[in-house]
């Protein structure tokens, strides 16, 4: 069987030969430029008033499922 695990990873610190980064700073935009906007393109929109004729809609159709159910149920038990 091989070994299939990575080595740890280094603590932040300089970087070694070559690189550039040193993963201890952040790397997109500062804490101050991220209050500033919403990195990940959410706005924000007030909710609306609750539409009582959907939910009143919404509400006749699980009784009236229900209903269905329970006749179905009747219909299909054994008599006696």
């Amino acid at each position: 069987m091989t070994d299939a695990s990575h080595s740890p990873t280094p603590p932040p610190g300089p970087p070694h030969d070559g690189e550039t980064e040193t993963h201890a700073e952040p790397d997109h935009a500062t804490v101050d430029d991220h209050d500033a906007h919403d990195a990940h393109g959410h706005t924000v929109e007030p909710l609306g008033p609750i539409d009582l004729r959907a939910w009143g809609a919404g509400a006749l159709g699980l009784a009236v499922a229900a209903a269905t159910a329970l006749c179905f149920a009747l219909a299909t038990a054994p008599i006696g």
